[in-house]
């Protein structure tokens, strides 16, 4: 009596590897190999790096599922798996610039040629417009009835979410030499370099305040409270009907030249209502709620970047012309610091869960960081 060989059984500990193996090469599986790319070592900060051809001129922002969206020099818009792996890429002509999420899901982005894009959250293109020869590099704004808004070549851009058609919001505009800000509901915020004005989709202009000097975008609070940098070095609060709350003038900077530009950049407001915005040729500068200065983290030779990322535990998250990104308490203290290969410009963002960082570099990858707790 004869036997019909079988084939030889692997043992269950081959396979599992070959099991998630296979997961991962088919749909791009949490448990697959993380890439590490670029600068560094996988370990105590870094989780990830992974190569998007081209230096990276964008903020990355994050979904519910933890995706990452981010746009490259390369003209392509990136989704990317919280554990390093491209879903998808979608190439339209010029840099691609920060996105936002819209609430059905859909990525919202300008590019460097004037088109105002809008994707599904699979990639696909819903719809592009080219309105202007050049767009604002600032992130579109969705308000809550679902108009995308950006700026151009000095004026309102807007458009339904929908289907991409025009939506007028009025004849009255002043000329916009800024991003436009979200504001609450269908509100929304842009400057003409010299007033800062509050605006309604359907209502019009509610107020106008005068900074009488360029500034930086409002930053808004819990109750609704604005905060502003200045070219002349103030922080500035205006109240959410358009009164001076409070304001800070900071001291000259000692420099061989008057002329050197002293500006404080975009504040960011903390879990716990502190001020965080970074000035020119000086530093971080932290102040309390009132406008009192707590703390001053100087610069080392070259300036820190204007974008900050402030986690629910206080830790503030930034990059710096002279390649690092940082890490730093909400006292002030490094926590640590993280060198990628070239300048890091643009803003990071933080995963929902708050553990990781997703930050670009110009040195062509996008790095996950550890977001760690400050201990205690």
């Amino acid at each position: 009596m004869t036997h019909k060989p079988t084939a030889p059984r692997l043992p269950f500990r081959y396979l599992l590897p070959l099991f998630i193996l296979c997961q991962c090469a088919l749909f791009g599986l949490g448990g697959c190999k993380l890439p590490d790319e670029g600068a560094g070592k996988i370990g105590a900060i870094k989780k990830w790096g992974l190569s998007l051809d081209e230096r990276i001129q964008s903020t990355p922002t994050v979904d519910q599922q933890g995706n990452i969206y981010v746009g490259s020099s390369d003209q392509h818009m990136y989704a990317i798996s919280p554990s390093g792996q491209i879903k998808w890429k979608h190439k339209e002509k010029g840099i691609t610039l920060s996105p936002s999420i819209a609430p059905n899901g859909d990525i919202v982005y300008t590019t460097g040629e004037g088109h105002l894009i809008v994707l599904s959250s699979k990639g696909d293109l819903r719809w592009k417009r080219q309105p202007r020869q050049k767009l604002a590099g600032c992130a579109p704004v969705i308000t809550k009835s679902g108009v995308v808004l950006t700026s151009g070549d000095l004026v309102l851009v807007s458009y339904n979410l929908k289907d991409g058609k025009p939506h007028i919001v009025g004849k009255k505009l002043p000329l916009i030499q800024t991003c436009i800000y979200p504001g609450e509901g269908d509100n929304f915020y842009f400057g003409d370099n010299k007033k800062l004005y509050a605006w309604h989709i359907s209502k019009g202009k509610q107020w106008e305040y005068p900074i009488n000097t360029s500034f930086s975008g409002p930053t808004r609070d819990k109750q609704g409270n604005l905060y502003l940098g200045t070219f002349d070095a103030r922080l500035v609060a205006i109240s959410a009907k358009g009164k001076l709350l409070w304001q800070t003038q900071l001291a000259p900077i000692p420099t061989e030249n008057p002329k050197d530009p002293s500006a404080l950049f975009q504040p960011y407001v903390g879990p716990k209502g502190n001020i965080y915005a970074v000035r020119y040729n000086e530093g971080l500068y932290s102040f309390t709620p009132k406008g009192k200065k707590r703390w001053l983290l100087k610069q080392d030779l070259k300036p820190f970047a204007s974008k900050l990322a402030i986690a629910n535990d206080g830790m503030i998250y930034f990059g710096t012309n002279d390649h690092y990104v940082y890490a730093v308490t909400s006292e002030g203290k490094l926590h640590y610091r993280f060198l990628t290969k070239r300048r890091v410009l643009f803003g990071g963002a933080l995963s929902p869960d708050q553990k990781t960082l997703y930050i670009g570099s110009f040195d062509h990858h996008l790095y996950a960081l550890h977001a760690h707790k400050k201990s205690k």
